[in-house]
């Protein structure tokens, strides 16, 4: 039972558009609406259906129904013809419902119920013919003979013959099953050589009076001309015949109003008193009649939208199907059904409700359900993928606790192929009569065919150790991929936890891979690649060793250690070092593999503290790649000519800058900017190889100096761009800290733009303590806060965090690639933002280039984003970034706000 103040029904029914139940929705929305009551109508797409596991799959959405979340539970039984369910429905109603039941023209052995008017209508048709046509030979067919429908009509029927004075012939009383079938074996039965037509037939229902009719034109009969015919339905087929067909409309509309009625009595306890209306005609020509009813009218549209200029589930242009069927994974499936919503648009609410496992639990629905998809009405700015949110079971939708200022219907159909169930849509229309649409039964059914091949492709993956393979095996080198390496980190724990506790990890990629590419080719550059992997795979060849490919020419190999520093582990990479040497002298190659390697040793307890060992290792790696002495490198004459080139950028001051925006994670608003260091030289020269170079050259102070002294230049240039407070983000060059007259310089710059500038500093900078002292002391004193750049592939640890202890925290692109299908990289992040936060930092998340990974650094407590799909380096500082993105900021805030 429920604690609101509007009252809640819940109708179950087979069918919602067969045109009987329609009418009765009709009749009976329409009185609870004016009741004030919330309806929820739970229903199959057919009737029955035409395989047990159909059975199942349609049949499930009434196990979803929560019966205490009602004040009153209405059962179309007759419309659920699927075997044992009705009855299953009855016997937990009486088990575990305290509520009120009402059943709908059928008796129940428990519950009250309410029939519809088969008596007067049916009376009213054979009236016709006796009255105004005036036929008294007049036979009749009627359902199966045990049929509650059967009986009354048969009885309407008995009763219009004798009080008209006309005796009943029961020779004249045949039985049917209210299918077209029954008409035509009727006609077959009286056109027999011994039989004589009767001057006019009654039926039943349209359905056996069309069949009837068929069956005479093809013998060469026709009505009315040979017999006058009647039916009892009126639906559209009888309407549109080639004569139309006389019928009495079912009376489902007043059998609706009145089950409003009645439940509205059974919920506040007061009498019900029943509303009643004349049977209404329609008066075709098969008894005679001139076709009075049948009047041609001019259908006019009621807007000048078309169904070509709107879009439609059945338009030649809708490539629904296709674009789920493309899928191959479950964001890419949620949004491809995200992108099709504007097919069934004309709702105030649509609701995508999924089973996490998709079919694959033991339930038909899980004890929590993924809310995957919310929408609003019009307005699609409401319009939202939550594919981390859900709710109980027993809530069926989180809306409908909602306060709303009007009474809605929500109409849930399950969606499953066969017995596989997957979830259900939930479709809200606010006061106002509406029925399920055809385009809204097609969209669910594509729907829940797109999930089902996307199911099969997963199981299909998930089931082919060949295919498992290809997913988590470098194709190229044969070693484990990342994916693999995660896959594998929990049983390599167990060996590491069994095998000393310790573990070493090194490490490696090839110098110089793009110019062996460029200047040898792509299989030699493979070669390499390859040539480099088997070197290592032979050395670290154990059960105590992994290896894997982390990225184009990135190695890694982990060894498990009893010793506690990388003594075992250096041992190991100089072994790699002269095996690489040996496969060398003897082949014939054109080119030398030298390696850049780092290492990292730990003890992990987790795979995730495991992955970030990883990371420091690459992290290692890329610092020792980055800057490689100059005393130890010999230049190739490419490289000197790359040399001089820098050379002449330094002496030319041929450095400008181009202007990343960063934008505040709740408004989307641009709040600073960082410089990126872009050389004015053809061919292009990026920033990497000119402070290679310039390391050469022993000349990272003249970078240092020239990108504080242009930064201060272009933020002059562009003063009213950075009103209101932005800021500017620089790259140091750890160690080179600006001294006398360019101290000076810039500090004077500081004192009438306090807080403008904020430097970033690579967290895995090998800076003495006393260095580190100085320099933060010295920026505090000008006014310039810090931020630690690239978290995540360094030492990421608290404690290097606590010794810089930054304004900012800059979490590096390596954690939010794929962020969102990764738990491991959500839990780090969370991790580094709330210990940011309790610390007083802010935390920045660098390198967003998806939606998605935009929707969960927000949602994970972000503060700031940056990235190429917020806004792309140019050589302007924009003002504001693209529209549609802040609209997606905006909207995944408000989720975070939501989650509190």
């Amino acid at each position: 039972m429920t604690d609101q103040t509007r009252k809640r029904v819940a109708v179950l029914l087979g069918q919602p558009e067969e045109y009987a139940y329609e009418l009765f929705l009709k009749g009976f929305l329409k009185e609870a609406f004016g009741l004030d009551m919330d309806v929820c109508v739970f229903c199959m797409y057919i009737k029955y259906q035409n395989s047990p596991a159909r059975s199942v799959g349609d049949s499930s959405i009434f196990k979803l129904v929560n019966f205490n979340a009602f004040d009153c539970i209405i059962v179309l039984a007759d419309s659920i013809q699927t075997k044992g369910v009705a009855p299953e429905i009855e016997e937990d109603l009486k088990k575990k419902y305290k509520g009120k039941v009402l059943f709908v023209d059928q008796e129940s052995k428990y519950f009250p119920s309410i029939h519809i008017d088969n008596y007067n209508p049916e009376k009213r048709i054979v009236d016709h013919l006796i009255e105004v046509h005036g036929k008294r030979d007049i036979a009749f067919l009627t359902g199966k003979a045990w049929h509650p429908h059967s009986k009354i009509r048969l009885q309407a029927y008995r009763d219009s013959l004798t009080e008209h004075g006309i005796p009943v012939n029961e020779n004249r009383i045949f039985y049917g099953d209210f299918w077209y079938t029954s008409g035509e074996s009727l006609a077959d039965s009286l056109t027999a050589d011994d039989n004589t037509l009767p001057e006019a037939v009654a039926f039943a229902n349209d359905h056996m009076a069309l069949g009837f009719a068929k069956r005479l034109d093809e013998k060469g009969l026709h009505v009315p001309d040979d017999i006058a015919i009647v039916g009892f339905d009126s639906n559209t087929d009888g309407k549109h015949s080639p004569v139309p067909l006389t019928s009495v409309a079912i009376p489902s509309v007043l059998l609706g109003r009145n089950t409003a009625h009645y439940a509205a009595a059974l919920i506040n306890g007061t009498e019900y008193v029943p509303l009643t209306e004349e049977p209404e005609m329609f008066i075709g020509g098969t008894c005679g009649c001139g076709c009075d009813s049948a009047k041609a009218e001019f259908y006019r549209r009621e807007k000048w939208d078309t169904e070509l200029s709107l879009g439609s589930i059945f338009s030649p242009f809708n490539y629904m199907d296709d674009d789920l069927l493309a899928q191959n994974t479950y964001t890419g499936l949620i949004a491809a059904i995200f992108g099709s919503l504007h097919l069934i648009r004309g709702f105030d609410s649509f609701s995508l409700c999924l089973n996490p496992k998709l079919g694959g639990a033991k339930e038909l629905y899980e004890p929590r359900i993924n809310h995957v998809i919310r929408c609003g009405g019009a307005d699609e700015k409401n319009d939202r993928i939550q594919t981390d949110v859900s709710f109980p079971r027993e809530k069926m939708l989180p809306e409908l606790y909602e306060e709303r200022e009007k009474p809605s219907v929500y109409y849930f159909l399950p969606l499953y192929f066969e017995d596989s169930v997957f979830g259900y849509g939930a479709v809200r229309y606010d006061d106002r009569v509406e029925m399920i649409q055809p385009e809204y039964r097609a969209w669910l059914r594509s729907v829940a065919r797109g999930i089902e091949c996307y199911r099969r492709s997963d199981e299909l993956i998930g089931s082919s150790k060949l295919a498992r393979k290809a997913i988590t095996t470098d194709s190229l080198t044969g070693l484990l991929n990342y994916k693999g390496f995660l896959e594998s980190a929990e049983t390599f724990l167990h060996l590491i936890h069994n095998n000393g506790g310790s573990v070493g990890v090194l490490a490696v990629d090839i110098k110089d891979l793009s110019e062996i590419n460029d200047n040898y080719g792509r299989t030699e550059g493979d070669n390499a690649i390859t040539t480099a992997a088997s070197a290592m795979e032979s050395v670290f060849h154990s059960r105590n060793c992994m290896c894997f490919r982390a990225g184009n020419d990135e190695l890694v190999a982990l060894r498990i250690t009893s010793a506690t520093d990388d003594s075992e582990l250096m041992a190991k990479k100089d072994l790699l070092f002269e095996r690489i040497k040996e496969v060398q002298s003897k082949s014939d190659l054109p080119y030398s593999i030298v390696l850049y390697y780092g290492t990292e040793c730990g003890s992990p307890k987790t795979s995730e503290e495991l992955e970030r060992l990883v990371n420091v290792a690459i992290g290692h790696k890329n610092m020792n790649k980055s800057y490689v002495r100059s005393a130890n490198v010999q230049l190739s004459d490419e490289d000197m000519q790359k040399a001089k080139i820098v050379k002449e950028i330094l002496d030319m001051n041929m450095i400008r800058y181009h202007f990343q925006p960063i934008v505040d994670a709740k408004t989307g608003e641009v709040v600073a900017y960082e410089a990126l260091m872009r050389a004015t030289v053809t061919p292009y020269l990026d920033p990497p190889t000119v402070l290679r170079f310039a390391e050469f050259y022993g000349r990272l102070y003249d970078v240092e100096k020239a990108t504080f002294a242009g930064v201060i230049k272009e933020m002059g240039s562009n003063s009213g761009t950075l009103s209101g407070g932005k800021k500017i983000f620089i790259n140091s060059i750890p160690g080179y800290l600006l001294k006398g007259e360019d101290l000076e310089a810039l500090s004077a710059h500081m004192k009438s733009h306090p807080n403008s500038i904020v430097v970033e500093l690579t967290e895995h900078a090998e800076l003495e303590e006393d260095d580190l002292k100085a320099m933060k002391h010295t920026y505090e004193q000008i006014g310039i806060e810090t931020a630690v750049d690239d978290y995540g592939t360094g030492y990421s640890n608290v404690s290097n965090l606590l010794r810089y202890l930054p304004n900012y925290v800059k979490i590096d692109r390596a954690l939010l690639s794929g962020i969102e299908d990764s738990p491991q990289k959500r839990h780090f992040v969370k991790e580094i933002i709330e210990f940011s936060h309790d610390n007083g930092i802010k935390a920045l998340a660098e390198g967003v280039e998806t939606s998605a990974e935009l929707k969960t650094v927000i949602t994970l407590g972000a503060d700031l984003i940056q990235g190429y799909y917020i806004g792309m380096p140019a050589p302007e500082m924009v003002q504001s970034i693209n529209s549609q993105v802040v609209d997606e900021i905006h909207r995944f805030d408000a989720l975070r706000n939501s989650k509190g």
